[in-house]
């Protein structure tokens, strides 16, 4: 015997779980760009972290060898009974205090490079601080949210899966109807040994039924998929409503970051020319060794901001851009080398 059977109406069920289906997949397409974006994220975050320690280990290694030279100077001094020997205390103290500081950004630089490494596949070599040109919208907070929630992919799978949970409401609501089906019957060989009294050969049957549902169970069904929908809608609420506050809060951290930026890099300048000449009016006795001491440690200071600085940029900016899903995009498009060059000039400053 062959049988076939056609469903000709169960109240849209059918429809429905095709729909919920679709936009499960659409949801974990969303998923699939969220992780993609968090991992371009970790690569940027660990890259400037990279290169932020780098410059910082480079900064400091410049000033303990600026202080060992006064170091130097102020032995000497000692030796001829020029100064006193607490001057030469004061020094060591400082270059304890810097060389213990170095220690802790090797450790950490070590850790930055492996973490590197493990993300990437390469070793960290000939680093440059990343930047990334921004884009009409990027500064303007209103714009920036807006587009942030249109595109977020986390904010765009939590709505796709609230659209699948209603869906999922009308594939419930579907087992409220009655089932219309459709069944053809054919028979297509008889051969049957003893040969019975009375058969039907090759015969055919064409059958409509009617189910109609009775009992408590798909009530229970639709109460149960009318819940799970709020609970989706709920989840998709209190994300959009995080999701606002993090863009808010970073993105008047990433105005901030750039309006200061100028300032530091006149500090650093600034910092620059005024250890110069206390190392000169030391030399000359016209101030003391611990002005000079102060003054080195403010142009470590100074530079040390610069870079947090650059690098802080880099990451909320990364960070906004994941949350636009546009990290990827943007790190292939405008992404440029903004390096910071940590000299030791005395020139006026130059914006």
């Amino acid at each position: 015997d062959a049988s076939l059977r056609w469903n000709i109406f169960n109240g849209g069920a059918d429809t429905a779980r095709l729909q919920a289906g679709s936009l499960n997949r659409d949801a974990a397409d969303a998923d699939l760009d969220n992780v993609l974006e968090q991992v371009a994220f970790e690569i940027t975050e660990n890259y400037s972290d990279v290169v932020r320690l780098r410059q910082l280990q480079e900064s400091l290694q410049a000033t303990i060898a600026r202080q060992e030279r006064v170091e130097a100077n102020v032995a000497h001094r000692v030796e001829a009974g020029r100064i006193a020997s607490a001057e030469l205390d004061l020094m060591r103290v400082r270059l304890i205090q810097n060389r213990a500081l170095l220690g802790q950004l090797r450790a950490q630089l070590g850790t930055a490079e492996y973490r590197y490494r493990l993300l990437t596949g390469h070793l960290p070599e000939n680093l440059v601080l990343p930047a990334i040109q921004p884009a009409e919208g990027d500064t303007d907070i209103d714009t920036l949210v807006e587009r942030i929630h249109e595109r977020n992919p986390r904010l765009r799978a939590a709505l796709q899966r609230t659209a699948a949970r209603q869906a999922e409401i009308g594939v419930a609501r579907g087992s409220f109807f009655p089932a219309v089906d459709l069944s053809y019957n054919k028979r297509l060989d008889n051969t049957t040994r003893p040969v019975p009294v009375s058969d039907t050969d090759r015969s055919g049957q064409l059958q409509v039924s009617l189910d109609i549902p009775l009992g408590g169970k798909n009530l229970g069904r639709h109460t149960e998929a009318v819940e799970r929908h709020q609970a989706a809608q709920a989840d998709a609420d209190d994300l959009l409503l995080k999701v606002s506050k993090d863009i808010t809060d970073l993105q008047r951290q990433y105005a901030e970051a750039r309006l200061i930026a100028p300032m530091l890099e006149q500090r650093v300048a600034a910092a620059q020319r005024v250890s110069s000449a206390y190392e000169l009016h030391f030399d000359a006795g016209r101030r003391s060794l611990n002005d000079l001491s102060i003054a080195q440690g403010d142009l470590f200071e100074a530079q040390r901001s610069l870079i947090e600085n650059r690098a802080q940029q880099t990451t909320l900016q990364a960070q906004l851009l994941g949350f636009a899903g546009e990290l990827r995009e943007a790190l292939r498009s405008r992404y440029r080398p903004a390096p910071i060059a940590l000299g030791t000039n005395t020139d006026p400053y130059q914006p």
